[in-house]
């Protein structure tokens, strides 16, 4: 069943004032600007979009990154981590790495049927989780690593390569 039908479903399941109220909030989020998915997932439709960036003030420099999730049932998880002193590609992984983590946690055993969008602005990032470019940094090369592992752990999952204007929206940063 595809998002589209299961949103639909749930709606036809509300009492009719839920439904105006529903409608209500989703026009005010679109004329803000602020529905989500920003844009449309390539290749077929995903269950699960996980938007995510980092970067550091100095490189290396005190590093920061967040992630946005959107789980299947439609739930939002937004988080921001501090992580000491980093290069922008490490904080870059490690804000990848920590939304990789909270979506199977959210998701359990279910992760396994999940097709996950993973979107970010990192050419680097898409380059090497895709096999396309080498990894020759010891460091990147354990986190892409434990990336590529937590990836696997979805049905499968893609890279979205998207505006670095799409990620400030989202994340603010």
């Amino acid at each position: 069943m595809s998002r589209v039908e299961r949103l639909l479903e749930h709606i036809s399941r509300l009492s009719p004032a839920e439904q105006v109220e529903l409608a209500g909030r989703l026009l005010s989020r679109l004329e803000a600007g602020g529905l989500w998915p920003p844009s449309p997932p390539s290749e077929g439709e995903a269950d699960a979009v996980l938007l995510f960036d980092g970067g550091s003030r100095g490189n290396p420099g005190p590093a920061y990154g967040s992630f946005l999730l959107v789980l299947p049932d439609g739930r939002r998880v937004h988080r921001r981590h501090e992580f000491g002193l980093l290069t922008g590609n490490q904080a870059e992984y490690h804000a990848l790495l920590a939304g990789l983590k909270e979506a199977l946690g959210l998701l359990g055993e279910r992760a396994g049927q999940v097709v996950l969008e993973v979107r970010g602005d990192s050419r680097l990032l898409q380059e090497q989780l895709e096999g396309r470019w080498r990894t020759r940094h010891p460091q990147l090369l354990a986190l892409r690593d434990e990336a590529g592992a937590l990836l696997r752990r979805f049905r499968s999952w893609r890279f979205l390569r998207v505006p670095r204007e799409e990620v400030v929206r989202h994340l603010g940063h």
